[in-house]
């Protein structure tokens, strides 16, 4: 992995983005974006290649009826989704409707992920990410035991410990899929509660179960940035 330290962190991340998009505009892409503070680069991708080669989702949703609180329905109202599909890219749906449960949610996901990859053998998998202030990434929370993020599963569904979280119930691609279906990750760290995390990756001094976002090391083209 690649870690950038730059002034202008969330602009270098969204022309990164663009500029993987790009170099596989001619291939099947799917990205799937991290929500929070990882949406802030997209307004720097506008200029990358957003038509019907391109499928767009999360990486991970939080389990919520209050629109408000969940990932899909936030990056919907974002100017590079909008604009996506109005070029005609291709969306996989989380809205979480009312009859949902968490794991009709996830066995939908999971479903979507494979039909994707089945039917675009010479597809691209990229993926925004972020790091958490407890070292979580996507929504793979640290110290749950009783989950295996390293299982077979692409995508798991569970509930926080108390407290960890102020949205407990998650659904999650796994670091089986991190690290085995992803071709390129961006990810975006600021601030200074995160730089331990950064400096551990860097050192390479961690372990999954206490900061998950260490699965970093273990994908393919990974370039992070944050502050100098």
């Amino acid at each position: 992995m690649e870690i950038i330290r730059t002034n202008t962190p969330t602009q270098d991340a969204g022309k990164r983005l663009t500029e993987v998009l790009r170099a596989h505009q001619k291939n099947p892409i799917l990205l799937l974006l991290s929500g929070g503070s990882a949406f802030s680069i997209l307004p720097y991708a506008m200029s990358a290649p957003l038509d019907e080669l391109l499928t767009i989702s999360v990486l991970d949703e939080r389990f919520t009826h209050d629109p408000a609180g969940q990932n899909f329905t936030q990056l919907q109202t974002t100017t590079f989704g909008n604009d996506a599909l109005q070029k005609g890219a291709r969306m996989i749906d989380l809205t979480i409707k009312q009859e949902d449960s968490r794991e009709s949610v996830a066995e939908r996901f999971a479903q979507a992920l494979r039909d994707w990859s089945a039917a675009h053998p010479d597809g691209v998998i990229v993926a925004t990410m972020g790091i958490g202030t407890d070292g979580h990434t996507a929504g793979i929370m640290p110290h749950v035991e009783e989950v295996d993020f390293d299982g077979a599963e692409w995508v798991v569904d569970y509930t926080t410990p108390l407290g960890a979280n102020p949205f407990p119930e998650r659904i999650t691609v796994t670091h089986t899929f991190l690290s085995t279906m992803v071709n390129h990750a961006i990810v975006y760290a600021i601030g200074d509660e995160k730089q331990p995390y950064v400096s551990a990756l860097e050192d390479g001094d961690g372990d999954r179960q206490e900061m998950p976002a260490y699965i970093l090391r273990s994908m393919r083209d990974v370039v992070l940035y944050t502050t100098t």
